[in-house]
């Protein structure tokens, strides 16, 4: 089911940022998947398509406001950047594996939120 279909925005949050959101985190994992397979300059447009999609991810939450789950997801966001751009270095599918494993469990978790929850780890209008 694609996200548009299964996502309930958050409170506080518009639909369309929402599903920007899940737009960025299946684009993400998308590229990941593609890139567990591709080769060459393939594989590296897949990491950096990846990469980039994290990075806007990344910089939508709202660290201003102290919140825990925001500040994690930041630096969660960051490591798996990381590991996009060893795994550009090397041939091994480990880092790929792994950042598929850690974005298929945000988006299971992102699309399981209350509506009630705090929009400051969602993300910024």
């Amino acid at each position: 089911m694609s996200a548009a279909h299964s996502f309930t925005p958050i409170a506080g949050q518009g639909r369309d940022v929402a599903l920007l959101d899940a737009a960025l985190l299946d684009g993400a994992l998308e590229r990941v998947v593609h890139a567990r397979c591709a080769r060459g300059a393939a594989r590296r447009t897949a990491l950096a398509a990846a990469t980039a999609r994290l990075e806007a991810l990344r910089s939508k939450l709202d660290l201003s406001t102290g919140d825990a789950i925001a500040a994690n997801l930041a630096d969660l966001y960051h490591y798996m950047a990381g590991r996009l751009d060893a795994a550009s270095c090397d041939r091994s599918r480990r880092p790929l594996d792994e950042v598929a494993d850690l974005l298929s469990e945000i988006r299971a978790a992102w699309f399981t939120l209350p509506q009630d929850a705090e929009p400051a780890a969602a993300g910024r209008h």
